[in-house]
């Protein structure tokens, strides 16, 4: 069943045990308000909602999955970011697990920010519920489940098929290149688009031409090679091999996460049915008319609670984060709580964020927000517009 908002949110709660397990995912390259009321703020509301509805503490398993398998740049079909939409992505890189962490830090970019995300996962909701068991994984751990591979093996050979199904919920015709899951080159890491699956005694074997200090061939086990797989197959290899009581995301990805376009998925790749439910997050907004996404852009600082807060107050389908301009840079929430080695130049990003909104509180900007528009914000035509088209 899709749960959507604050009043899915009272409804599942109303008839959870308070055992429950649940799942958010996150692509691990930051930490903002547009993603945090997923994988903070709505699992803090559904544990306080379910104490204030049973008078009993909950003990829910909160599953937080690093999405590190996902590439970290999804292409069109051309090849450019430009003419991607959210039926037509592909890899354009290698995935978080191998992306190298920035600043001459060690390891990958998933190693970056696991201990980010996790300190404010532990910060927020650990320290309000100590009852609730956080546990931290990555979608790399999928690999080699039979599920995992069963996805592999239906989405390799039976790509067109797959394609006609995410093409027919997402209202999009799926076009270039073929497949939605690729396995690495085992020397670059970047994924190999033209690879080919064969079954041997042996099992599974991937041979791959790639374009690595000339043409380069391999031919290996599936089992021993990293993979890159696009957010659908891996949503719906994850939700057969975990089965969460509840899968917790944002109201955009609504069109590509539901319950109707799993259970065609799952059968199409021959795995199990999604058996739980979804609970879909209200929309961010900044300025009246920007969603809030770092992947497009957008980004504004709020501290855990606030955003909370904010969720709690305003129970619409769309929130309108006031006196946030958008801003230019990605500013990590919960700065309080992050590793030491991310401190470093907090105060000096604060200062010219809180700039920035003097700067526009002061301007002749038109200030437009949503909450001044309609009592429901999900009536709003940029909302309407919005909901059912997927940020990439």
């Amino acid at each position: 069943m899709n749960h959507i908002g604050w009043g899915g949110l009272t409804y599942w709660v109303s008839e959870a045990k308070g055992n429950e397990k649940i799942g958010v995912g996150i692509r691990p390259y930051g930490l903002h308000a547009g993603n945090m009321a997923a994988v903070i703020a709505y699992p803090y509301l559904l544990c306080e909602r379910y104490e204030d509805i049973n008078r009993e503490k909950p003990e829910f398993r909160l599953q937080i999955w690093l999405n590190d398998i996902e590439p970290v740049k999804y292409v069109g079909a051309d090849g450019t970011r430009e003419s991607a939409n959210a039926a037509n992505m592909y890899p354009g890189s290698t995935t978080f697990q191998f992306m190298p962490a920035p600043n001459g830090h060690k390891g990958s970019l998933a190693d970056f920010w696991q201990p980010v995300i996790e300190g404010v996962v532990r910060g927020t909701i650990g320290a309000r519920f100590p009852y609730v068991k956080l546990d931290f994984r990555r979608a790399s751990e999928l690999v080699g489940t039979p599920e995992f591979e069963k996805t592999v093996l239906s989405a390799m050979h039976h790509s067109a098929g797959i394609g006609r199904v995410i093409g027919f919920f997402t209202q999009t015709p799926i076009q270039g290149k073929k497949g939605f899951v690729w396995p690495l080159c085992p020397d670059c890491h970047a994924p190999v688009t033209d690879a080919t699956l064969k079954k041997s005694s042996e099992g599974l074997l991937i041979d791959g031409w790639h374009k690595f200090m000339g043409n380069y061939h391999f031919s290996q086990k599936a089992k021993n090679l990293s993979w890159a797989m696009q957010f659908r197959m891996l949503q719906a290899a994850r939700l057969a091999a975990e089965q969460p009581d509840l899968w917790v995301i944002g109201i955009d990805h609504f069109p590509t996460n539901r319950t109707s376009l799993m259970e065609h998925l799952a059968a199409g790749l021959g795995i199990d049915q999604y058996r739980g439910d979804f609970l879909h997050v209200p929309l961010l907004f900044a300025d009246g008319s920007k969603k809030l996404s770092k992947s497009l852009g957008n980004a504004v600082y709020m501290s855990p609670q606030e955003l909370i807060n904010a969720l709690r107050k305003n129970r619409n389908q769309g929130l309108d984060v006031k006196h946030a301009p958008v801003s230019d840079d990605i500013i990590v929430v919960g700065a309080d709580l992050l590793p030491r080695y991310m401190t470093g130049n907090k105060e000096v990003r604060e200062a010219a964020l809180k700039a920035k909104m003097a700067a526009y509180e002061k301007s002749n900007k038109r200030k437009a927000f949503l909450s001044d528009n309609a009592p429901g914000a999900i009536s709003n035509k940029f909302v309407v517009r919005t909901v059912g088209v997927p940020h990439l």
